[in-house]
Order: C-alpha cells, then structure tokens, then sequence
C-alpha cells in the first residue's frame, strides 16, 4: 500500500490481518503506530512505515515483535531516546533516520547480534560511539551521519565485517588509527565534516575493495600516503579541506575511475549471510506464502540500502545515489597546503568526471596531457600558481561543463571561444593579467597570438623557453659560418681579399703588441737594472 496519499492514522484493527509483511511507505500517514499491530500479527516480520508523518509510541513497552526481521521507520517524526523495544534481538535491518531521535545510542544494541544493517543517521544523538556496537559480528552497513556524535572511532570495529560506513557530519575526532584502515570488505568509507586529526595512515592500501572514500573537512595533515594509489576500485576521492601538503603523487593517473564492477556499485546493497538468513528462510518457505530465489523475497524488497554519496563538483555539493554512482567518478584535493608541478601522469585519468585541484600552492604549466581527459565535466585549478599557456588541446574535451583557472601566473592567448569553451565566461579566467582574448576585455595582438602559438607547440614536446632561445642561438651563429665559408670557396675574388684582410689584422695586432705592451716592459725592466 505504498505511494498510495494515504492520510490519517494508521486503522488501529490493522493488525487483524495476522500480517507478514506491511508497506505503508512514501504516504501521508499521522499519528502512532497501533498498539496492537504486533500482538494481533504475531508472525509479522517486515514492517515498512518509511517517508509518512508518524510520530508517537511505536510499540507499547511491554510488546517486542518476536519474528520481526525488518523495520524501516525512516523519514518521520518520531522524537526523544530511541525507544528499547525497536532493537529486537531477530532484526536484521534497523533503519531509524531522518526522524528527531534524540539522547545516546543505547548501549543494549550489543544484544542485536544480527544486525547487518543499522540505520540511525539524520537524527539528534550525541555522546560517543558505544564500544557495545563492536558485538554486531554481522553488521555490514553502519549509517550515523548527520547528529552529533562525539569522541573517536572505537579501535574494535575493525573486527567488523563492515562493507559501508557513514559517520560524516558528526563531532568526532582524534587520530585515524592504522586497525581501522584492516577492514578488506569496505566499500564505502564516509567520514567527512568532523574533526579528525593526524595522517592518513598507510595501511589505507589493505582496503582493497574501497570504492569511495571521503576524509573531506576534517583536520588531517602530511603527505598523502603513496600506498592510495593501491585502490585499483577507488571512484571518489574526496580529501579536500584539510591541510595536506606535499608533491601530488604520479601514481594518481592509474586509478581506473568508473571501471569498477557493477556489483561493487549496485544501486541496492543487499545482505548475504546465510548464518543471519538462516531462522528466517526456513520458517517463511514452511509458510509457501513466498518465493524464494537465492534467499531473497520476490514479493517484496527484503534488507534494501541506497548507497548515497555527496561530493562536489560543477561549483556545487550534489548527493549520488542509486544508478548514478555507477558512472560517477572524482578526485577532490581542493583547499590544501599541495605544493609541486601537476604530474602529466594525471592525464591518463580519461574517465574521470571531475576533477579539483583548487586552493593550493601548486605551480609550474598546465600539462598537455589534460587533453586526455575525454570524460571530463569539471575542471578546478583556480587559486594556484601555475604559470605558462593554457593548452589548446583542452579544446578536445567536449564534456566539459565548469572550467576554472582562476587566480594563477597565466599567459598568451585563451583557448578559442568555440566548442565548450564558448560557455565559459571571463570568471574561468579571472586573476590571470597577462592572459588575453575573449570572453577576456585585453584583446592579443598579433605578436602574443604568434608567441602563445609557440608556446603551445613547445608545450607539446617540453621545450621550455630557455631551450628555445639557445637553440635559435646555435642554429642562427652556424648559418653564418657557413654562408661565409659559401661565399669564399665559390668567389676567388673575394677569397684572396679575405685573406689579405686577415694577414693585414695579423700584422697590425702583432705591432700593436710590440709597441704598446712588450718594449715598454722590456725598457722598465732594463731601467731596474741599471
């Protein structure tokens, strides 16, 4: 009965059915869950009250659903502790976000020993993560972001076999220990806006399954550690707002973005354990109510999580979700201490998305291998001090939706105002004085268009202008030589007056020296004698 505007509260006799399953989700729903809902459904095992206006009691005290599996009580306005009675010991899946529950995470959640998806995100809870949490040995999907949680991370969880953890937008804090960074199964790590301090530690490389990994706004600091480049899954890598600093690594460019499998980026998360199926397979096939297919319901979405990742890019923080993350794929190091010159190794990234480097103190040329960037949509090196031509090739990325770069040491000509570089307006390029050309007001004269055409062609096979200069030198002084030899093998006349010249200079010079330097040498040292 769902996304049906139903309104009102819930029938109170709704129970008579003697239900297994209910859906009453994505309605207009008011009011409290009946009391008699699990007394008068005694088997009732999926219950589904997502997306309504519900607030109130969920059950009475003194009623614990038995063979409740699944309960889904998201997106409502259900307030104060979490009540006791919603962590039943059979539940498989728990999801309580985007209501105004309030207080701590209650320490008896140590008791749902088959949980594998636990969902208290967009909430009101604070204090600290209870160390109770490391008895889920089942748990996969761990979702508390958006409250107020505080404290560190405990060091246990990394016996866990989590797959997706959510704990971004909370208060927590102290260092990133190296246990945390052992969990081979997770996919997805979120723990932007908090307050984390210290290194990103090396053993970052034993998360081989890592598909998105957000650290953004936070307090890290060093270098970032060569062993990321070990993530052959990695598709978002967010570290922006911290204060790393150090060299851009090379080894960037061979992350293979958006190549992931498709069941690494399923839209739906979906619980495999046979030990946790177990209880419940075995008493809904005695009921023949349902079909089972590899321990999954056909009749009705069973344990269903959307992965859900925020990341910015086109100027703006956008939330993926479900199919889109399939294809989504970018690298923020934005709003850091980055130093060095861009590795031309990052253009091999051809199917990457976005892509900022913005707000550091990176320098040196723009490489030509950003042409590469076939898949690119957005592209920030504003606020840097990146100095050379902007690269003509860059006119071949033909997705490009947001360019900037801003606020550097640019020079010459701007790309040509045609093909995407025809939506970019003088803000891409602003900060940049001795850049010139539309949408810019400095028009180029003909000599910067001839100098910046250069550029751009010494760009593409590394010359630099040094190089160019003593090269012209060279090749100009031997032209010279050899017209001059030209001349005097083919013209006698000349050759003898050539000659005649140099014995003339010879004599001259040899005089010269005879009169002005050796004999007055010669008659002070006779004088000194005498």
């Amino acid at each position: 009965m769902s996304q049906n505007l139903l309104e009102g509260p819930i029938p109170s006799d709704i129970g008579g059915f003697h239900l297994v399953a209910l859906d009453l989700s994505h309605n207009l729903l008011s009011g409290g869950v009946p009391s008699n809902l699990a007394v008068s459904s005694p088997e009732l095992n999926y219950l589904r009250l997502s997306n309504n206006r519900l607030s109130g009691t969920i059950f009475p005290k003194d009623i614990r659903p038995s063979r409740l599996f699944y309960l889904y009580l998201n997106g409502n306005r259900f307030e104060g502790p979490l009540p006791s009675n919603i962590f039943l010991k059979p539940l498989i899946a728990l999801d309580a976000s985007s209501n105004n529950f309030s207080g701590e995470i209650p320490r008896w959640i140590r008791d749902n020993k088959r949980l594998l998806q636990l969902d208290l995100a967009k909430n009101h809870l604070e204090g600290s993560i209870p160390v109770e949490i490391c008895n889920l040995k089942l748990i996969q999907v761990l979702a508390l972001s958006e409250n107020r949680l505080s404290g560190p991370i405990p060091s246990c969880v990394s016996g866990l076999p989590l797959e997706h953890i959510h704990l971004d937008k909370n208060q927590l804090g102290g260092e990133l220990e190296d246990s945390f960074f052992n969990i081979s199964s997770l996919i997805t790590l979120d723990l932007g806006y908090n307050n984390f301090t210290g290194n990103i530690p090396h053993t970052i490389a034993s998360l081989s399954s890592l598909t998105f990994l957000l650290l953004n706004n936070n307090q890290l600091d060093g270098e970032i550690p060569i062993q990321i480049c070990l993530l052959n899954k990695l598709s978002i890598m967010d570290l922006s707002f911290n204060k790393l600093y150090g060299l851009l690594l090379p080894c960037l460019g061979n992350l293979k973005q958006a190549e992931n499998d498709a069941e690494t980026r399923s839209v739906y998360y979906h619980a495999s354990s046979r030990i946790a199926w177990l209880d419940f397979l075995s008493w809904i096939s005695s009921t023949r109510h349902y079909h089972i297919s590899y321990g999954f319901l056909s009749d009705f979405n069973t344990m269903d999580v959307e992965i859900r990742v925020q990341f910015s890019t086109k100027r703006n923080s956008y939330t993926y979700k479900g199919s889109i993350l399939k294809y989504m794929s970018g690298i923020d190091l934005s709003s850091n201490g980055l130093t060095g010159e861009i590795p031309i190794e990052l253009g091999n990234l051809s199917t990457i998305h976005a892509f900022n480097l913005s707000h550091n103190h990176i320098f040196g040329r723009i490489p030509y291998t950003f042409s590469n960037l076939h898949e690119i949509e957005s592209l920030d090196l504003s606020h840097n001090s990146l100095n050379g031509t902007i690269p003509v090739g860059l006119l071949e990325l033909r997705f490009l939706a947001v360019f900037s770069v801003a606020y550097n040491n640019l020079s010459g000509a701007v790309p040509p105002f045609k093909a995407q570089f025809s939506t970019f307006d003088k803000s891409s390029y602003q900060g940049n004085p001795l850049l010139c050309g539309y949408p810019l007001d400095n028009e180029c004269n003909r000599s910067k268009s001839s100098n910046t055409s250069n550029n751009g062609s010494e760009e593409s096979v590394g010359f630099t202008d040094t190089d160019i200069f003593y090269i012209s030198f060279v090749v100009f002084y031997g032209a010279v030589l050899l017209g001059i030899a030209a001349v005097l093998g083919i013209n006698p006349y000349w050759r003898t007056a050539w000659f005649r010249l140099v014995e003339v200079l010879m004599l001259s010079s040899y005089y010269f020296l005879l009169d002005n330097v050796v004999t007055p040498i010669k008659n002070r040292w006779w004088r000194n004698l005498g």
